[in-house]
């Protein structure tokens, strides 16, 4: 992609803390062990100094070069009890155990050739005596449904979508199809789910959510829509040596043309031969029918013009094609058809409420908030990349949440030293439909400024510099890409990344290629990673 196409916000924050948000203590020898490094482990809640009250959900994250085997949290030196989950962890203690004041917390993680390293955060408790005049909660929280809008036509599958809010939170909302059973919406102050109305008839039907808070209030809004079957919408003859088809907007999901669709009029679709050739282009009719005649038998592709296509995708995805392009292989025997269907996709806009989850092997979070590309899938398209350690435990990977790709970062510091780190990637639709280029930037942010901070102790990034031969070049800062994090950030894209992701266009094109740079590559995945540079 272009340098123009490429630029967006970078957001780059390093809370330097005043007091010391843990303690690291230094691993005891080993000595015969093949594996010679400590794990590392960091307490994300509670934040030091925090003021908690009844059960308190202590998590954090731990990391290895080999594996962390379990994890252990602590009171005072108490007895210790052993945490859920390991690269991520949390544990609940009980406050009402101890006395309101100020307590320790210690978080010890454990490798599988018995190194250890603990990390502790001061926390103050204050729990309140019983108060038995205290009120309940009789207040239900509030529940509204966006999509589909009361007297809205729609298909046997319907994707709904609404909010909810609370004076004190919102447990769970579920959905239901006239007296059907509840089903469980992803997300809550702004949730999504989609209703399988496949066996329901023709005609008026009403859809319910139901919010529910923690003291157990219920309240439920309704609206009413009308299910159209609609019906098959046949396509038109064709001659032999013809390949047509229909484009249009789906009501529902099933990948047919009916009449409860939309068709598109005036869309170009492309044809190119089997070997990719561009063999021509034809527009849709006002039934939103195209077609392409003359043609001998074998194998051909179809594709929406980019044209025609920029105006939907960002809204719209194909449901009748093997992927998120509008792209299709055909196989052209006397006549074939081509259908390209789109349906709408449905998004969640609450940061806490993703639609997919994933915690890989290294630690690494990824959440989606679409429901078309899975988080898992964008955790395994960026293990496709060669440089991916322990800064991985410490990231989290956002999926089409914001409009623009970027990268925050938080570093604490103690004493000089950082002790801390933790990094929130945002990769864009937009960005995934061009390809690997933004996923791989971005997460070479957050890959960059960890070791920056916790290696180098070095935020300026001078060793980086220094190795890529840029030390004192006058132009360093002065514009977006000669910025170090940004160069950093694409060298990391460039050597490190996926193929496709590779061959992206660097931003500064007044600086060489990162592989072609005398041993930069081996600089960064070796000593940038593992030794300070004085």
């Amino acid at each position: 992609m272009s340098p123009l196409t490429r630029r967006s916000l970078r957001v780059l924050a390093f809370a330097l803390a005043a007091s010391t948000p843990f303690a690291v203590t230094a691993p005891a020898a080993h000595a015969g062990k093949a594996d010679r490094i400590a794990p590392t482990i960091s307490i994300a809640a509670p934040a030091a100094g925090a003021t908690v009250t009844g059960t308190l959900a202590a998590r954090g994250k731990a990391a290895d070069n080999v594996g962390v085997t379990r994890v252990e949290v602590s009171v005072d030196g108490g007895a210790a009890t052993v945490a859920s989950g390991t690269t991520a962890w949390s544990a609940g203690v009980t406050t009402t155990a101890y006395a309101n004041g100020t307590h320790t917390l210690t978080a010890r993680a454990y490798d599988a050739a018995g190194h250890a390293t603990n990390a502790s955060v001061a926390f103050t408790v204050a729990n309140a005596a019983a108060d038995t005049t205290a009120a309940a909660d009789t207040t239900a929280p509030a529940v509204a449904i966006t999509t589909p809008s009361s007297g809205t036509t729609v298909g046997h599958q319907v994707a709904v979508a609404g909010t909810a809010a609370d004076g004190t939170s919102v447990a769970s909302v579920a959905v239901r199809l006239d007296g059907g059973a509840y089903q469980t919406a992803s997300g809550t102050s702004s949730w999504t789910a989609s209703i399988d109305a496949s066996a329901a008839s023709d005609g008026s039907h009403t859809i319910t959510a139901r919010a529910t808070d923690p003291a157990g209030n219920v309240a439920t809004t309704s609206t009413t829509v009308s299910i159209a079957s609609g019906q098959v919408v046949a396509a038109p003859a064709m001659d032999p040596g013809t390949i047509g088809g229909f484009v249009f907007q789906e009501s529902g999901r099933d990948g047919v043309f009916e009449t409860t669709d939309t068709a598109l009029a005036a869309f170009t679709v492309y044809l190119y031969s089997g070997a990719g050739t561009y063999l021509g282009n034809a527009k849709t009719d006002a039934s939103g029918f195209y077609r392409f005649t003359g043609l001998a038998d074998g194998a051909y592709r179809v594709a929406l013009a980019p044209v025609s296509w920029n105006a939907l995708q960002a809204d719209w995805v194909p449901d009748t094609t093997a992927g998120i392009k509008p792209t299709r292989d055909v196989t052209l025997a006397g006549t074939a058809r081509a259908d390209f269907g789109t349906r709408r996709i449905v998004r969640s806009t609450d940061p806490a409420a993703p639609i997919s989850t994933y915690v890989g092997p290294s630690g690494l979070t990824v959440r989606s908030y679409d429901d078309v590309v899975p988080a898992k899938a964008i955790h395994d398209r960026l293990m496709t990349g060669s440089l991916v350690g322990t800064e991985a435990a410490r990231v989290i990977v956002r999926f089409d949440l914001v409009q623009a790709g970027f990268t925050t970062s938080f570093a604490s510091q103690s004493n000089g030293i950082y002790t801390d780190y933790n990094a929130t990637s945002d990769i864009t639709w937009a960005g995934w439909l061009r390809g690997d280029g933004e996923l791989f930037h971005e997460y070479g942010h957050a890959w960059s400024m960890d070791y920056a901070a916790l290696v180098q102790q070095d935020l300026t990034l001078r060793a980086y510099l220094q190795a890529r031969g840029l030390s004192g070049d006058p132009r360093i800062d002065s514009s977006y890409g000669w910025r170090p994090g940004e160069m950093i950030a694409e060298d990391y894209r460039e050597l490190f990344g996926s193929p496709t992701a590779q061959a992206d266009t660097q931003i500064n094109p007044d600086i060489p290629l990162a592989k072609d740079v005398p041993g930069l590559e081996s600089f960064l995945s070796t000593t940038f990673m593992q030794t300070r540079v004085p």
